[in-house]
């Protein structure tokens, strides 16, 4: 198992109103739903739902599904 730091936060994109999980350290540019620009709004906060700075992501083993 492989543990991690990240900067974690829960965007609602201003366009459509899709929720983004998002762990990048940079803004994302486009919203991935609608594809319009939502970076000079996200940088705000005012869409910002949650925001934990040291957050961890835990990656295990990948597993094999059985067809």
């Amino acid at each position: 198992m492989t543990t991690e730091k990240v900067n974690f936060r829960l965007f609602q994109m201003p366009c459509c109103g899709q929720l983004l999980c998002w762990v990048n350290p940079r803004l994302p540019n486009h919203c991935p739903e609608c594809g319009l620009r939502v970076y000079t709004e996200l940088k705000t906060e005012a869409h910002t739902l949650q925001h934990v700075p040291e957050a961890w992501l835990k990656l295990g083993a990948p597993q094999k599904v059985k067809a």
